[in-house]
């Protein structure tokens, strides 16, 4: 299936965000506080090229698309991979530290904030698609998710836990944040405008 990138209404995604990036943890109630993202930024999503415009901004609608995920999953990669300093950070709303500190993703690509469960990728640890795929799962709760692409370098957190002030500087330091859409099919994008870059 061929998919295209459509640029979506600043006012409508923006209620989506909110809707799904609630207060579940310190990173998305952080997000809110510290970027102003209808200024700062535009919104996006990856839909078939034969999609009814009509329905893009109908994000609770299923059976627009099967292979958006894996466009994204690709376009986090090359984002990524990018800009030396990026690190990639998923939420896990539907766990919490203590229940995975024995999981093999966690022990790999886990951190947190308090008992807050999150995944970290950057470019230095060579990630694969399927770990991005496996990190947006861990992430992808049926009413909330939300990764955030941020400049800061976070490979020399050794001990696996964040601070107050890292999670500030993750949501300052963004360029890309995404959330669900459409049944849990797809997903919004935020990217930061060029000119606030």
């Amino acid at each position: 299936m061929n998919m295209k990138r459509y640029e979506l209404n600043k006012d409508l995604a923006f209620e989506r965000f909110r809707t799904t990036v609630d207060s579940s943890n310190e990173l998305s109630r952080n997000l809110f506080k510290t970027l102003d993202l209808k200024e700062n930024g535009h919104f996006f999503t990856f839909l078939p090229i034969e999609v009814d415009i009509q329905h893009i901004h109908d994000f609770t609608r299923g059976g627009m698309t099967r292979d958006s995920k894996d466009m994204t999953i690709q376009f986090l990669m090359g984002k990524l991979l990018s800009k030396q300093g990026y690190s990639l950070i998923f939420d896990d709303v539907l766990e919490d530290y203590q229940s995975l500190s024995g999981y093999d993703l966690f022990k790999t690509n886990g951190i947190r904030y308090k008992n807050e469960a999150y995944y970290l990728l950057n470019s230095k640890q060579h990630p694969s698609l399927s770990l991005i795929r496996e990190c947006l799962r861990a992430s992808d709760a049926e009413w909330h998710c939300l990764g955030i692409l941020s400049l800061i370098d976070l490979d020399r957190l050794k001990t696996k836990t964040m601070t107050l002030e890292m999670i500030r500087h993750i949501c300052i330091n963004a360029d890309l944040i995404l959330t669900t859409a459409y049944d849990g099919e797809g997903y919004i994008l935020w990217e930061k405008n060029e000119q606030a870059l």
